[in-house]
């Protein structure tokens, strides 16, 4: 590529969910989101609104990260359709054994989707759960996500 596109940062994630409030509650509960804005737009067919809820670290909170990263649920009037195996929402972890008790935790509260397991190197140890709407979360450690700790 000769003239590449000017630098760009991720800054969310956008899907949708059935309900808004039981879906805050969720990423609330097992994430440690906070809700850092909320609306309600007019539907694309103008027949009805699409409830919007941005979630993020709570104010004030340090994060390893130099930009914020949101998650942005959308109640819509079409419920949500089934996601791929692969498709997920990743946080890390600071040990394994965070990753064990939320996997635990999630076993007793019927939420758990993948047991932790090691997958080796970059993809670390990890466990993941699905939330309301079917949408998978994973939870992990030791990932390798600097480009300059990474082998191509």
């Amino acid at each position: 590529m000769s003239n590449p596109p000017p630098a760009s940062t991720l800054t969310h994630v956008a899907i949708r969910c059935a309900n808004v409030e039981r879906s805050l509650e969720f990423y609330r509960d097992w994430c440690g989101l906070a809700v850092l804005h909320r609306r309600e737009d007019p539907s694309p067919d103008r027949k009805g609104t699409i409830k919007v809820a941005w979630l993020g670290r709570p104010p004030g909170e340090a994060t390893p990260w130099p930009t914020d990263f949101w998650v942005v649920l959308l109640e819509t009037p079409k419920p949500p359709g089934p996601t791929s195996l692969f498709d997920h929402l990743g946080f890390a972890m600071a040990s394994r054994a965070e990753v064990d008790a939320i996997a635990a935790r999630a076993q007793a509260a019927g939420f758990l989707h993948w047991p932790a397991e090691d997958m080796g190197a970059v993809v670390g140890y990890l466990c993941s759960l699905k939330d309301p709407d079917g949408n998978v979360v994973e939870f992990s450690y030791g990932q390798t996500l600097k480009p300059d700790r990474r082998k191509e």
